[in-house]
């Protein structure tokens, strides 16, 4: 399962927090998470906005 968060801000410690949590959620249900953690500036004003996969997380996603 993909997983996309938007957060105000990220750094490599709260990615890793972040993540370690996600694990244990996907192990703790038999799930593997993907976790694909960005920041809103970083979806709208760099290269990544015109990537593949953010285009089909807009296109496809289910907000929660």
């Amino acid at each position: 399962m993909d997983v996309f968060l938007e957060v105000p801000l990220i750094n490599n410690d709260l990615a890793d927090k972040m993540s370690n949590i996600i694990w244990e959620v996907g192990f703790k249900n038999y799930l593997v998470i993907s976790p694909l953690i960005f920041t809103k500036d970083e979806i709208e004003n760099s290269p990544l906005r015109s990537s593949p996969i953010v285009k089909n997380i807009f296109r496809e996603g289910i907000k929660v």
